[in-house]
């Protein structure tokens, strides 16, 4: 429900801009497509990926899959010792902010140091 709020809030940003330059509908599903997709991006990767866990899962698994997988228990890890790294983990899984938030400095040298403990995954 959260992402198709946030597709209803890009469409109707749109559809104001397009009636304050009286651009009416032409083009509208051009301009919106890319936002809608932006929007879906995180929360089909989180249910996606977590799917790639069963082996029966089927289909093309991700190249970069069992990196991303160590990376994301590393994040785990550091959400259980400083509350803001938890935090941030619930906006990006309640669509506050992007995915891409996970892999922004300063916390992604604080990942990369974490999976270096755990044994150099």
């Amino acid at each position: 429900m959260s992402s198709a709020a946030l597709q209803v809030r890009a469409l109707q940003q749109l559809l104001r801009e397009r009636a304050t330059a009286s651009q009416g509908l032409e083009g509208l599903a051009q301009s919106f497509f890319p936002q809608a997709a932006e929007v879906i991006m995180t929360p089909w990767t989180l249910a996606a990926n977590q799917d790639w866990a069963y082996p029966q899962t089927q289909g093309e698994r991700p190249a970069d899959l069992e990196e991303d997988a160590q990376y994301f228990a590393a994040l785990d890890a550091l959400t259980a010792e400083d509350v803001e790294v938890y935090r941030l983990l619930f906006e990006v899984f309640n669509l506050v902010k992007p995915l891409s938030a996970l892999h922004e400095e300063p916390l992604r040298s604080r990942v990369l140091e974490r999976q270096q403990q755990q044994g150099g995954k």
